[in-house]
């Protein structure tokens, strides 16, 4: 079995069983991925305090960032889902050391996590939250696309690739470059799963771009249009069922944050590659989807109704 295939599998059954567990109790989720989460910064702790682009638990800066943005969100999930005002301080503390990983490690995650914070704050109902953030990450993938597509070598003075090179870098558009190429000239099929790192020449020219440092781009360009559409489609879903949530709360919008966090770094790195990260993603997804419950740990009466009605 292909590892992509196995890895969306994994992520398949875990948002089912986080949705299935949550009926049982909110807080179980988040408090399992806290759990795991701070095992990991325990037992790394002095490779994360390094800094290394290549360090953490995961070997990979900008993966360690993405695993623990979605800490970040489920330590807050936490204390937005728990009755008990102990357990809301805990899940507060819990994501503020959680957020302070993606900064140590440099990676990409605090940028994102800060505009997504902002988006949540502006939008304040919990459905304005799930369509502003399904809008992010719609928007930062096509000026991915549009960013790939102008891209030219040689000079690169003007204000627009001034900005995109001190912050995403030339090498990452230039890549993404290569990988619409690819995919225009086999829109098909692609060139084959793993392929990129051999048919790319940058990729050839630098080990450290074997991916396109954007996961729609390389699915294209390895499985063809059909391919990176149906990546597209997963994410779409997600925010879709999002939306349609029964009553929906604090604990949804943070649900659209995690997976608008996912899709963002996806967007311009190569994080679904390390399974971890779509898998701590689906777990909160799917808690996140689960029906509302009730103080005494029933289904919202608005819920039960619906239930009731159909049978």
């Amino acid at each position: 079995m292909e590892p992509a295939v196995a890895a969306l599998l994994a992520s398949a059954a875990a948002l089912v069983i986080a949705r299935l567990v949550t009926h049982r109790a909110r807080p179980i989720v988040p408090v399992t991925l806290a759990t795991i989460a701070s095992v990991l910064l325990i037992v790394n702790l002095g490779d994360v305090v390094t800094g290394a682009p290549l360090g953490g638990p995961f070997g990979y800066a900008n993966a360690t960032g993405a695993f623990f943005a979605q800490a970040v969100v489920a330590g807050l999930m936490l204390s937005a889902a728990s009755e008990r005002s102990w357990a809301k301080v805990l899940g507060i503390a819990a994501a503020t050391l959680f957020a302070a990983v993606p900064f140590v490690v440099g990676s990409i995650a605090p940028g994102v996590l800060a505009v997504l914070g902002i988006v949540m704050v502006v939008g304040l109902v919990p459905k304005v939250v799930v369509g502003l953030c399904g809008g992010l990450v719609g928007g930062a993938l096509v000026v991915s696309l549009l960013l790939g597509a102008n891209y030219r070598g040689g000079d690169r003075s003007s204000l627009i690739d001034r900005v995109v090179d001190a912050s995403i870098t030339e090498r990452r558009v230039a890549l993404w470059h290569e990988a619409l190429g690819l995919m225009v000239e086999h829109p098909v099929t692609g060139v084959g799963a793993g392929r990129f790192a051999v048919m790319s020449e940058t990729a050839r020219s630098d080990a450290d771009a074997g991916w396109a440092h954007s996961e729609f781009l390389q699915q294209g360009a390895e499985t063809g249009i059909t391919g990176m559409l149906l990546l597209v489609s997963l994410l779409a879903w997600g925010f879709a069922r999002l939306w349609v949530v029964e009553t929906p709360d604090i604990v949804t919008a943070l649900g659209a944050v995690a997976l608008a966090t996912l899709g963002v770094q996806a967007c311009i790195d190569y994080v679904l590659h390390f399974p971890v990260v779509p898998l701590a993603a689906a777990a909160v997804v799917g808690a996140a989807q689960a029906p509302r419950l009730t103080e005494r740990g029933r289904r919202s009466p608005r819920t039960v109704k619906r239930s009731e009605s159909v049978r």
